[in-house]
């Protein structure tokens, strides 16, 4: 998902990380990129979360890396 601020991004990965906690107990295993918030990584173990800033995620383009791969979406 993306952000169109280093703030938006910053309150949607505390967003992930709450739902994560509250719906499986889970907190991420190593978070990085939180110092600029241009790209912060989750890490899960079994599943990692990108949360771009919006030039960056379009920049990278990670959806066409992995535009094969399976995509499972998660409802509230």
């Amino acid at each position: 998902c993306h952000g169109d601020s280093s703030t938006q991004v910053g309150a949607l990965t505390g967003c992930i990380e709450e739902f994560a906690m509250k719906k499986a107990g889970i907190k991420p295993f190593h978070v990085e990129g939180m110092q600029n918030a241009q790209w912060v990584l989750l890490d899960f173990m079994d599943i990692v979360v990108h949360v771009f800033q919006k030039e960056f995620r379009f920049l990278y383009q990670l959806e066409q890396l992995w535009s094969d791969a399976k995509i499972k979406n998660i409802e509230d």
